[in-house]
């Protein structure tokens, strides 16, 4: 039964961040767009971004 739960748990926790994720850089999209960060910066605070939705999360860069 616990470990019924804590897969559950763990689940729900990676459904958020891959909710989180995806805001993060739907955010930094708009930031780069309007040139308010740069390309670079964009790479920086996406690539792990990126990297997670694509291992963890079902449709994510669709």
């Amino acid at each position: 039964m616990t470990d019924t739960k804590n897969t559950k748990n763990i689940k729900d926790i990676e459904g958020k961040l891959c909710e989180l994720c995806s805001t993060f850089i739907n955010l930094f999209d708009k930031l780069q767009a309007k040139g308010i960060i740069s390309q670079e910066e964009y790479n920086i605070h996406t690539m792990v971004k990126i990297d997670f939705l694509n291992k963890f999360c079902k449709n994510s860069t669709d």
